[in-house]
């Protein structure tokens, strides 16, 4: 038995998925989509999750995030996520790759905050986890169009605590917590990567 409370304001939208698998696992699915199919410059995009004790929750999206052309303001669209998973609990992150087209300027921070073990009650005896999948592809291919965009700037941050520090967590309250654990990526014309020339180091790869 679980329970399962979405809630979202434009331009983010979220889609439970159930099927008689998740049923039979117990688990959670859903599926995160934009209204307008992809982000322009000057989105923001913030999600947070909550993965009770020994809960399963999926988050997927429907297809790849395209991330449009930045404006003549060169406003960012930025998407942020931060999740906390109690004991025994899983959070399993995997969209399809996000897609910067050219001239695009994107960010996005992670922040999953992980229960640890603790001697005690069984169920607490168990962490909370976390299956992160952040890949990105590299424009409109077929169109010609590869590593072109403005800027790309990605960071993960993992951090871990006690099951009784955990509720009471928030994005503002953690930020505080020191990662245990940081995996940050940053691309574009800024570090000499991005833009018309882009390609040129990235041989065959489109994603």
């Amino acid at each position: 038995f679980f329970v399962f409370v979405p809630s979202n304001t434009s331009p983010v939208r979220l889609l439970p998925m159930r099927t008689a698998a998740t049923d039979r696992a117990g688990a959670a699915w859903c599926a995160m989509g934009s209204f307008g199919g992809g982000l322009l410059g000057g989105d923001t995009i913030d999600v947070s999750v909550d993965v009770g004790r020994k809960a399963s929750l999926a988050l997927c999206t429907q297809a790849s995030t395209k991330v449009y052309r930045a404006k003549f303001d060169r406003r960012l669209a930025v998407q942020r996520l931060f999740a906390k998973v109690e004991a025994g609990g899983l959070l399993v992150l995997a969209p399809d790759a996000l897609v910067p087209f050219a001239d695009a300027a994107y960010e996005q921070r992670h922040r999953f905050v992980l229960a640890l073990p603790q001697a005690g009650k069984e169920e607490e005896q168990m962490a909370g986890s976390a299956v992160v999948v952040d890949w990105l592809g590299a424009g409109r291919v077929a169109g010609g169009e590869r590593w072109a965009f403005e800027k790309y700037h990605s960071r993960s941050e993992f951090c871990w605590t006690s099951s009784e520090d955990l509720p009471g967590l928030d994005a503002a309250s953690s930020s505080a917590a020191r990662p245990a654990l940081i995996e940050a990526l940053a691309l574009g014309s800024h570090c000499g990567f991005g833009g018309a020339d882009a390609g040129l180091g990235m041989g065959p790869f489109d994603a």
